[in-house]
């Protein structure tokens, strides 16, 4: 089902496995676990083909914070 869901459909399955919600993922909070798993998702949707204009959009931010996420260190779970 994973080629099929909206990008807020897969925000909200892949945040559900992080422990958070979809308004969290949206959210202005920077608590350093919170950033780490909106970082994989913007990861994830960029690898699906997502620009980052339209990754910032879902995310509630700008394309130039989806940059950063998408390039900052990745932390091992």
């Amino acid at each position: 089902r994973g080629a099929l869901m909206t990008p807020r459909e897969r925000i909200h399955a892949l945040a559900s496995s992080y422990g958070y919600t979809m308004e969290e993922i949206r959210g202005h909070s920077r608590v350093k676990p919170l950033v780490d798993a909106r970082s994989f998702i913007a990861r994830r949707l960029r690898q699906e083909g997502r620009s980052l204009p339209h990754i910032g959009r879902t995310l509630n931010r700008d394309h130039s914070s989806i940059h950063n996420l998408i390039n900052r260190p990745i932390d091992e779970r």
